[in-house]
């Protein structure tokens, strides 16, 4: 006799199928979306740079006072990149992680800051932060660039300065480099003995 339908172990099965496919399906999805948000994340930072390092080098902003609202200029002026919002007059976020901005008139230079978070992204995105504000080491603005740990300085050129026994110059190191700096920093991050943020300092 022939029966109609199918079994239960039959059905059973093919949900198991549908569900291994779906967590497939969705850790696939998820993996893309962070690759997208990584990459418009280093379109961010680059753009901002750029911009930076132009209206720095024409004296945009001459010698501000300190306090002067980086952030709400940029964003006034509509001149921040694709994406990236204004969330305070000091602090625009990005695809990932906020980036800072402030001058300290007293020291004439503007600093800049991405702080990370605990998720392990932070240590690609440091990675991509090193290698984009590498190819600005011929700027004359730039000054230093540092990861959040004692006696890690990286120059972000040599011309004019000796890097010395704590400080590496920036145009000296690669990829691999750069991961070991930015992996060391995460596991100090996450053993709470420093904090996880890359600096870029500019003189004005």
């Amino acid at each position: 006799m022939r029966e109609n339908g199918r079994s239960m172990v039959e059905m059973l099965g093919v949900l198991a199928i549908i569900g291994v496919l779906s967590v497939g399906a969705i850790a696939g999805y998820s993996k893309a979306m962070m690759k997208y948000k990584l990459n418009k994340y280093s379109e961010q930072i680059s753009q901002l740079l750029g911009v930076l390092s132009s209206s720095i080098s024409d004296k945009y902003y001459s010698v501000k006072p300190e306090g002067t609202d980086v952030a709400k200029l940029l964003n006034d002026l509509k001149m921040l990149p694709d994406g990236m919002w204004y969330k305070n007059s000091n602090v625009l976020q990005s695809s990932l992680y906020p980036v800072s901005i402030y001058i300290r008139g007293n020291e004439n230079v503007l600093y800049l800051h991405i702080m990370f978070d605990k998720d392990k992204t932070s240590i690609e995105a440091c990675v991509k932060a090193f290698e984009i504000i590498k190819n600005y080491t011929n700027e004359s603005s730039l000054s230093q660039v540092w990861l959040e740990r004692p006696y890690n300085y990286y120059y972000a050129y040599s011309n004019g300065k000796t890097c010395g026994f704590h400080d590496i110059c920036l145009t000296e190191m690669n990829t691999t480099d750069f991961y070991v700096a930015c992996k060391k920093n995460y596991d100090e991050y996450i053993n709470g003995s420093a904090a996880f943020q890359f600096w870029i300092q500019y003189r004005l």
